[in-house]
Parts: structure tokens; C-alpha cells; sequence
């Protein structure tokens, strides 16, 4: 018998597979060494420089809200997110465009935490993504939850994430973490 074999199957493919897209940031912005942790994942996942005081230009995150620096307070005003403290230990985290309150006390500290995950566009048009927790636990399970979900929070909504340490290690943990709501943010 006689095989047939098609020139054109032998050829080897003359396109480029599609290149990745491009990463959503290219800074994150960690001045709190608290923050470390989470500065070193969104890093790795996205190829991004850690800095300390804003790029002149590019879309960067930022982690860590009003406690840590000033440029998290600013960023959590733009978000309509409101951090305090009260006595016991207790820190309240109120995402105002939904009025609604989360808090944590001194004994959650590495067992439960709260965080937003959020972003908005500034003057020049570049894009900041926005990490805070309660505490530094709230900060690592946003930036470790932005690494997956990316597209969440472009589009005028942030999210408000959960983190429980469910398996007592006190590391956070992908699936530890859970978006419990979603709010509205300008930008």
C-alpha cells in the first residue's frame, strides 16, 4: 500500500503562540516591614520592583492602609474605607459606599483578619490597586488573594476579603481566604 502524507502537516506552525498579557503593575509599594510577606508575593507573581515612595510613573500597588503609612491613608480615603481603634485591642474596618463594618480584636491576632482589595485610576491615567487589612494578616491574604483575582477589582468594584486560619498555622493561605462582599469604588 501506498500512504499519502500531507506537506503541509510536516511544516512546522508559522505563528507565535499569543504573548501573555501584559502585568497590571509594575511597582508594589511596601513601606511597612510589617508588609514584607505580601510585598514578595504580588512581586513573584508579577515580576514587579518593590519600592518604597511612589513611581514617577507605571501602576502600582499598594499595601497596607492608614496604620502603616500616610500614602494607605490616602488610598483608603479614595476607597471611602474608614480604619479605627478602640479599646480591648479592637480594630474596625467600615467600607462606607455599603455601610457595613468589619472588626477584629486582640485574640483573633494570626487566627481571623479582614481586607479590601481595590483600585482606581489616577490623574495620568495610570492604575493603583489598593491592599489593606486589619492587620498585617488582613494585608498578606489581599495580596496573596490579588494574585489570582486581578480582574475583580478593575471596573469600579474592590472586595472585601475574609481571612481564618483554619488549619491553626498562623500563615495565610489561599484557601483560607474568601471575598465576602463587593463594593463600589470611583475610578
Amino acid at each position: 500500500g501506498c500512504t499519502y502524507r500531507s506537506p503541509v502537516a510536516e511544516q512546522p506552525p508559522t505563528s507565535q503562540p499569543p504573548s501573555p498579557p501584559p502585568p497590571p503593575f509594575n511597582y508594589v509599594l511596601s513601606p511597612s516591614p510589617a508588609d514584607v510577606e505580601a510585598a514578595l508575593a504580588l512581586s513573584q507573581a508579577y515580576g514587579a520592583s518593590i519600592v518604597a515612595t511612589p513611581p514617577e510613573e507605571g501602576s502600582y500597588v499598594i499595601l497596607g492602609g492608614p496604620f502603616a503609612h500616610d500614602l494607605g491613608a490616602e488610598a483608603a480615603s479614595r476607597g471611602r474605607i474608614f480604619f479605627t481603634r478602640a479599646p480591648g485591642g479592637v480594630i474596625r474596618m467600615r467600607v462606607a459606599s455599603i455601610d457595613t463594618t468589619w472588626e477584629v480584636n486582640g485574640s483573633d491576632w494570626s487566627r481571623k483578619d479582614y481586607a479590601v482589595v481595590f483600585s482606581y485610576l489616577e490623574e495620568g491615567g495610570d492604575r493603583v490597586f489598593a491592599v489593606m487589612g486589619c492587620t498585617r494578616y488582613g494585608t498578606r491574604a489581599g495580596a496573596l488573594w490579588l494574585t489570582e483575582h486581578v480582574s475583580r477589582v478593575i471596573g469600579g468594584y474592590g472586595s472585601v476579603l475574609e481571612w481564618i486560619d483554619y488549619d491553626g498555622d498562623g500563615e495565610v493561605e489561599a484557601r483560607e481566604i474568601r471575598q465576602i462582599a463587593r463594593f463600589p469604588v470611583g475610578g
